[in-house]
């Protein structure tokens, strides 16, 4: 059980702008701590970079 997060910060010096991407993997029965822990750390990264975070919406 295991789970990876791969960040890639490009920043655009013509533009002065910074784009991210990022890619997930996850080994099979992955625990709702790991789960968890994954989506702290992506919010955490928008945060820091000034980004807003989407929230859910439910139709």
């Amino acid at each position: 059980m295991a789970m990876k997060l791969e960040v890639v910060i490009t920043h655009d010096e013509a533009t002065n702008k910074c784009s991210i991407e990022w890619s997930t993997a996850s080994t099979k029965n992955v625990t709702e701590q790991e789960q968890q822990a994954l989506s702290s750390m992506q919010k955490a990264l928008l945060l820091q970079l000034g980004h807003p975070i989407n929230t859910a919406i439910i139709h």
